[in-house]
């Protein structure tokens, strides 16, 4: 009897000690995956959507010389502090000053002639043809005077507003035309921040919202909030223009871009998860893998489970969700697409120092 049982414990100690080397050469051949799962927490969110903007002044204008010609004289230097009015840039006027002193000879002599015809008139000896011709001619002479009075005026540009020279585009013996501007004038006043929101987040704009500008080149912070959403879609970009009225609490100047946040809405008891950890079910639905804990009594070995998740809000890299995780779950991050739902992963502890 003693030689059977112990031949049976021989036996059983083969068959486990078998098992646990077909044990060993199964995890050899199909190692339990590790990863540094991402730990969920639920909190608030406050909910922005970011864009970029410029900087723009109503102030800031390009000024035009209103007549074709030489520049014989610039007046200022760029950075120079100019008042509304103050000469700029100097056209060539010879041809004009010619063409008015000849028109101021004839009109002379048509004034003159128009005197004595009107007194002719008046004395009953002048015919009522000649005296009304005089004064036609000289109507005429007047108003062509008048022009060209205007046309010389227009050969000196000066500043519609009180600022800063910001550029001067012209150089001496260069033609001027009113096409092609010849100064730029950045004036004091207010400034606004435009900038382009993709058409999906369109129903979340309206005028009131408050923003947050990020001017990193100054290395400063301001606030603002929306003026103007407009109700057109640009149809090159499929975007909407918005824009923001700053409180001005930076420097910042026209043309100068910002990041612009703008403030949608806060959420409580939610938890972000990155884009990279969700995978589209079969459905279409979005789902995570979470770990739970298997009946090993190896705390570092859990398997996976497929869940799914509400999403409320959601940003370029991230998701806003309110449900489907529980507070505290580990999630499966950049391995989800790699691995699937059954499967056994292991954790990798951090080192402590």
């Amino acid at each position: 009897m003693n030689k059977a049982s112990g031949l049976l414990a021989t036996i059983l100690l083969v068959i486990v000690g078998c098992a646990h080397k077909d044990k060993s050469k199964n995890e050899k051949k199909n190692p339990i995956p590790s990863l540094k799962p991402i730990t969920i927490k639920y909190g608030h969110y406050d909910h922005y959507i970011t864009t970029y903007g410029n900087v723009a002044s109503q102030r800031a204008v390009n000024v035009h010389s209103e007549v074709s010609g030489k520049v014989v004289e610039i007046y200022v230097n760029e950075g120079d502090y100019v008042k509304e009015g103050t000469p700029l840039v100097k056209i060539d006027d010879q041809l004009l000053r010619k063409q008015f002193q000849e028109v101021m000879t004839q009109y002379e002599l048509a004034e003159s002639t128009f005197i004595k015809q009107k007194r002719l008139y008046e004395q009953g000896i002048g015919s009522e043809i000649a005296y009304l011709q005089a004064r036609t001619q000289r109507d005429a002479l007047k108003s062509r005077l008048d022009l060209l009075k205007e046309q010389l005026q227009k050969t000196t540009v000066v500043s519609p507003i009180t600022g800063y020279v910001n550029r001067i585009y012209v150089r001496l013996g260069q033609m001027a035309m009113p096409q092609v501007p010849v100064v730029n004038i950045v004036g004091h006043g207010k400034t606004f921040v435009d900038a382009y929101v993709p058409e999906s987040f369109y129903p979340l704009l309206k005028r009131g919202q408050k923003v947050v500008l990020e001017y990193r080149q100054l290395g400063c912070t301001d606030t603002g909030i929306v003026k103007y959403v407009s109700p057109y879609v640009e149809p090159r970009s499929r975007s909407v223009f918005v824009r923001v009225e700053p409180e001005g609490r930076c420097q910042a100047v026209p043309n100068m871009s910002c990041v612009a946040h703008i403030y949608v809405k806060r959420y409580d008891s939610v938890a972000i998860v990155p884009r990279y950890a969700v995978v589209e079910s079969s459905d279409g639905k979005p789902t995570v893998m979470i770990l739970e804990p298997t009946d090993s009594n190896q705390d570092t070995i859990f398997i996976l489970k497929s869940v799914r998740i509400r999403e409320v809000a959601s940003t370029s890299t991230t998701l806003v969700i309110d449900s489907g995780i529980p507070d505290g779950a580990f999630i499966v991050g950049l391995e989800a697409r790699s691995l699937s739902a059954g499967q056994h992963v292991r954790i990798l502890k951090e080192n402590k120092q």
